[in-house]
């Protein structure tokens, strides 16, 4: 699969718990667009754990069958969002609280 370079903005606001982002403009990026967010919230029903939401919206420069762009969307939320469990696992002070860990 192609490898895509491209640069971003980010602004970051914790009284949000979010962090946005855009295309940099200033710098010749392989999309014509770029934006997304990421925002986390306590969990409603589980205390101690935290939601992740993640979106993002990329346009392609010129025409790309719906097929390979969902091919692409795929693999790139996949490869942004692969980090999430393993570092939130990794941190043993950020442990699930015991009445909502999994049963084995």
């Amino acid at each position: 699969m192609s490898k895509y370079e491209y640069y971003c903005d980010h602004i970051y606001a914790p009284d949000c718990d979010s962090m946005t982002w855009s295309l940099d403009y200033d710098k010749l990026s392989d999309f014509d667009d770029v934006a997304g967010h990421w925002h986390l919230e306590e969990h409603p029903k589980k205390p101690g754990c935290t939601r992740v939401f993640y979106t993002c919206d990329i346009k392609l420069k010129g025409s790309v069958p719906k097929a390979i762009k969902d091919i692409l969307t795929k693999k790139a939320l996949r490869d942004a969002t692969a980090w999430v469990k393993r570092e939130s696992e990794a941190n043993t002070s950020a442990a699930i609280p015991a009445q909502f860990a999994p049963a084995y």
